[in-house]
């Protein structure tokens, strides 16, 4: 298989951002156990299979846009039956741990109203706004709150806390979904599913994206984030040239991503 072809697969499939918060989950995990514990890298692996299922369940009731998108989901129907045991199980697992239902029962209550398509178009995928934080949103959550929650325990404070701590991981996350909405501007639009690409534009909203990950880039600098600097800086770089690509490039920046998460975390399991 070739690059583009392997890169294409991985979009098929939406690969890449449940690993992007698996790697998430464990930077942030490390940084409040002082560690990899035990505990820790099994609740990321839960919640990353949770998260890849929800994408999946995702792709399988979106036939239209996929079609619209080239990027369908191989055996769409025989794999229903799979994804549903699939998030259960995995769900019913991470309910095991203290503190943990909000990921899987809030995840699993609005993807169902994000994608479901007994609600036409009222699915809340189909409107800018809603779609943009909800996926931030619910990234958000599974890279900082879960490993706040699995550290400290559920609580006002802790949620307080991580929704502060939390605000630069969901601003990285609402530029990756304007910008995968760029990806599949044409599609969307086809579909009939308006997000801020297709109300605005794939070149402004590319542009703004470029912009706010530049600052995201220089205050993570100042700040002393390294990690945070380096991840706005390709992502800004990525937003400026993003307009009119095809999905290759997409999954290519999405994969560059992945692999400065997996050498930051390398890095410290070496210590």
């Amino acid at each position: 298989m070739t690059l583009p072809g392997a890169l294409l697969a991985l979009s098929a499939w939406r690969i890449q951002l449940p690993l992007l918060g698996l790697g998430g989950f464990l930077y942030v995990s490390y940084s409040l156990n002082s560690g990899f514990t035990p505990e820790a890298v099994r609740l990321a692996l839960a919640n990353w299979a949770f998260a890849q299922l929800l994408y999946l369940a995702d792709a399988y009731s979106a036939p239209r846009e996929d079609d619209y998108n080239s990027a369908p989901l191989p055996e769409r129907a025989a794999l229903l039956p799979v994804i549903t045991a699939g998030l259960a199980v995995s769900a019913a697992y991470i309910f095991t741990f203290r503190g943990q239902w909000v990921f899987p029962v809030f995840g699993g209550l609005l993807i169902a109203l994000y994608s479901a398509p007994a609600l036409g178009r009222f699915r809340l995928k189909n409107y800018a706004f809603p779609k943009v934080l909800i996926n931030s949103a619910l990234f958000t959550a599974a890279v900082v709150l879960s490993p706040a929650v699995q550290r400290f325990g559920l609580s006002p404070a802790v949620l307080g806390s991580a929704a502060v701590s939390g605000f630069a991981v969901f601003a990285a996350a609402l530029g990756l979904t304007i910008l995968l909405d760029i990806r599949d501007a044409r599609g969307d639009a086809a579909a009939g599913i308006r997000t801020l690409p297709v109300i605005f534009g794939a070149g402004p909203c590319a542009a703004a994206v470029a912009l706010a990950a530049a600052g995201g880039a220089v205050l993570a600098f100042i700040t002393g984030n390294g990690l945070g600097a380096l991840f706005f800086l390709l992502t800004g770089v990525f937003a400026a040239f993003s307009a009119g690509r095809g999905r290759a490039y997409f999954e290519g920046w999405l994969s560059a991503l992945n692999l400065l998460l997996l050498f930051s975390l390398a890095q410290k399991a070496a210590r």
